[in-house]
């Protein structure tokens, strides 16, 4: 049985890859990295071990699912090679600081799959740096680096990654799930950077972009009004809508203490 091992995080591309998967005679092992410091971790974890038991009971499933392999960032190992090159592209392209240790991970386990989607009118640094220094090609129904057509910089970083979702726009993956009936488990995916009593704020930039791509059913009502106000507001001062959700982030804040 082939195996698949896919980056997990509890959000909207890596869990559409996954449901993806799901349907297929497979053996698929979810891989989560785990950043101490990173604030929303307790609740992606919490998120990813109740989407995995949803999809394990779905009358599609055919894949044999493991248990979300947690890896602590600072066991991933050390590798110069990757850091350097690393360090070089992010001279000349604007790169989150994952691809370092994601590319370090890639290196013990190649082939990992990490859902980038194809851009959306949004900055895209992954999809950048591939764009400038190399190519990408197909194999199978995934995408990877071109190893004759991209530089040694490149392909130690990305290039032992595999990119399934980089030619699939959002709004493609949403008319899928759809199709597929898999609303269900998507409901239950964590995006929010800014959560209001647990639950999507409809203020942040994640929260924007499901309203912006018809996927208002993500978010609670009360989300999408705030939503609707803040563009209300800035399409008469951005300044005011900025406004706006802060207070609403000072407020969530207030209440928090409170309780």
């Amino acid at each position: 049985m082939e195996t698949v091992r896919i980056l997990w995080t509890g959000g909207w591309d890596s869990t559409y890859r996954l449901v993806e998967l799901s349907m297929r005679n497979i053996h698929i092992v979810p891989v989560y990295i785990l950043d101490k410091e990173r604030k929303s971790k307790k609740i992606e974890i919490a998120t990813m071990r109740k989407i995995l038991s949803a999809l394990r009971n779905k009358k599609g499933t055919q894949a044999e699912i493991d248990d979300v392999k947690i890896i602590n960032m600072d066991k991933i190992p050390l590798n110069e090679s990757v850091t350097q090159a690393f360090s070089e592209l992010s001279e000349t392209v604007k790169l989150g600081s994952q691809y370092e240790w994601i590319g370090r991970l890639s290196a013990v386990y190649k082939g990992l799959e990490i859902g980038i989607e194809k851009p959306h009118g949004e900055y895209s640094g992954c999809m950048t740096v591939i764009q400038k220094y190399g190519k990408l090609k197909k194999v199978n129904d995934s995408y990877v680096v071109d190893r004759e057509q991209s530089s040694e910089t490149l392909l130690s970083v990305f290039g032992n990654l595999s990119f399934p979702i980089c030619k699939t726009t959002e709004v493609e993956m949403a008319e899928n799930i759809k199709s597929w009936g898999y609303e269900d488990i998507m409901k239950m995916i964590w995006f929010c950077h800014m959560p209001i009593n647990g639950k999507p704020c409809g203020l942040c930039r994640p929260c924007q972009q499901k309203m912006e791509c018809n996927m208002e059913w993500l978010l609670p009502k009360q989300a999408q009004k705030r939503y609707k106000n803040f563009k209300a507001l800035y399409d008469i001062n951005k300044f005011a809508a900025k406004g706006y959700r802060c207070a609403v982030k000072a407020c969530n804040k207030i209440k928090a203490v409170n309780k």
